[in-house]
């Protein structure tokens, strides 16, 4: 997996701080914008921008953790667990993850990612692990069958599948709200995506 170049990392960096910090960001469209952007809240970008070159250091930290974790016990854990756990892995942490995953969820990557440690680590400890059950699996089907114009209208909805995950698999974790297939139902069903 290719996360992408040192550079590419810092200019994901400094937009997401921007998008953090400048009501609009979407409208910034020229290097016009982004240097009147950049000035009016230069301040405020540079300690943002730390903060969040901070938190994505541990993000890759504890994405490196799952993989090396999956390598230590490859041969101990069933494939559709590697391929569960892989696939996870790929959709939260990749090449523009830190520009495009809203600040508020990519506060949460860490934990996900430690509950995937987890997964595996008691997988292998205990020879077995929870069962999601069928709700959750349905939703995991439903939610992959959804077009990108779908998923707009419920952008929370992987959000919360990835901290039902958390409530199954790391339970000590917390989440960051409580969760169930009902609360789901109700968020789809008020967002007319049910």
């Amino acid at each position: 997996m290719h996360i992408g170049e040192f550079d590419q990392l810092f200019d994901d960096i400094v937009m997401a701080s921007l998008s953090s910090i400048v009501e609009h960001p979407h409208l910034i469209r020229s290097g016009e914008d982004f240097a009147s952007s950049t000035e009016a809240c230069k301040h405020e970008l540079i300690s943002t921008a730390q903060k969040i070159s901070v938190q994505v250091l541990d993000i890759l930290s504890k994405r490196q953790q799952v993989v090396i974790t999956l390598e230590q016990h490859a041969g101990r854990i069933e494939q559709s667990v590697k391929e569960d756990v892989q696939s996870q892995l790929d959709a939260l942490v990749y090449d523009g993850f830190v520009r495009t995953t809203p600040h508020v969820w990519r506060a949460e990557l860490h934990r996900y990612l430690q509950a995937m440690t987890l997964r595996v680590r008691r997988l292998v400890e205990h020879g077995k692990e929870p069962v999601p059950g069928a709700e959750f699996e349905a939703h995991l089907r439903k939610y992959s069958s959804m077009t990108s114009e779908q998923l707009d209208v419920v952008p929370d909805y992987g959000w919360m599948l990835q901290e039902w995950r958390v409530s199954i698999f790391a339970q000590e974790l917390g989440t960051r709200k409580p969760i169930s297939a009902q609360r789901i139902a109700r968020y789809l069903k008020k967002a007319g995506a049910a």
